[in-house]
């Protein structure tokens, strides 16, 4: 019987920056200017298959975002990069991405970053936003 353990994280990203105009108290405000969803997902099964997934959605279907999906194992001195994939596509509706691959015993965790770029290709905007670690 195989056993999955599926994580989501569905945390709004962290933004490193400050906001172009700080909330009123009372007021909700965006987390990003450009970037609109950033969700990570991972989970192994019992044989050791990572199901590493991400979304990245912009506001605007005239931008371009640029997601990049990195698997990762925890070593003594913090998180080493195991293996990465990458999709391109139009801001709105954005690009969602899954990719398997067969790890080793250990705790790893997904880190999505998503890149906006203008309709002429300067950088907006970058995010990234981590998974739960999980332990095989």
């Amino acid at each position: 019987m195989n056993k999955t353990v599926s994580l989501i994280s569905r945390c709004p990203a962290v933004h490193a920056g400050p906001l172009s105009s700080p909330a009123l108290p009372g007021e909700v405000s965006p987390q990003f200017t450009h970037i609109s969803v950033l969700v990570p997902g991972f989970s192994i099964d019992t044989n050791g298959r990572a199901l590493c997934s991400g979304l990245a959605r912009l506001y605007s279907s005239s931008q371009t975002v640029e997601m990049t999906i990195e698997l990762q194992k925890s070593s003594g001195s913090g998180w080493a990069e195991v293996t990465t994939w990458c999709d391109k596509g139009p801001g709105f509706p954005g690009v969602n991405l899954e990719r398997a691959f067969y790890i080793t015993r250990g705790t790893y965790r997904v880190c999505v970053t998503a890149k906006a770029y203008s309709e002429s290709g300067v950088l907006l905007e970058t995010a990234s936003q981590y998974s739960h670690a999980v332990t095989y």
